[in-house]
């Protein structure tokens, strides 16, 4: 399996990009370090033990999981200064995600955030599977 492929699109006001992956699995567990790389430098709390968490999504689709992921991730990490550092999926179909997460407290006042995202928004949000893989467009309101 090859990393998935990221693209920066052109946008007026926000952030878009495309996210070109091998499959939804592949999809679901690069987007949290996509996220962060795109807040910025996170630094980890050296002092803070890594936690186990557990999370469960329901959905219509795809895009609907997607976006809600994505509104997770950036929830734990504003909210509760909690990055994910690796993702496990026991069940991952277009109506619900259940993931089995290792997390890490970050350091807030030490990381670097050079890009504030304040939400995943609906608009041209859009996954397909092109080519025998699977591509993914969301924009973020900065």
């Amino acid at each position: 399996m090859s990393a998935p492929k990221v693209e920066i699109l052109e946008h007026t006001a926000d952030l878009a990009v495309r996210i070109t992956a091998d499959d939804y699995r592949s999809l679901f567990v690069f987007v949290p370090k996509l996220v962060y790389n795109l807040i910025g430098q996170i630094v980890i709390d050296s002092q803070a033990d890594s936690l186990e968490e557990k999370l469960s999504l329901k959905s219509a689709d795809w895009e609907e999981l997607f976006h809600d992921w994505l509104t997770e991730i950036l929830y734990w990490f504003e909210v509760r200064e909690i990055i994910f550092e690796n993702c496990e999926f026991s069940i991952l179909k277009p109506e619900r995600l259940d993931a089995s997460i290792s997390c890490r407290k970050i350091d807030i006042y030490s990381s670097k955030i050079h890009t504030e995202i304040k939400a995943v928004t609906y608009h041209n949000l859009r996954i397909e599977e092109k080519n025998n893989k699977i591509e993914a467009n969301v924009i973020f309101d900065i």
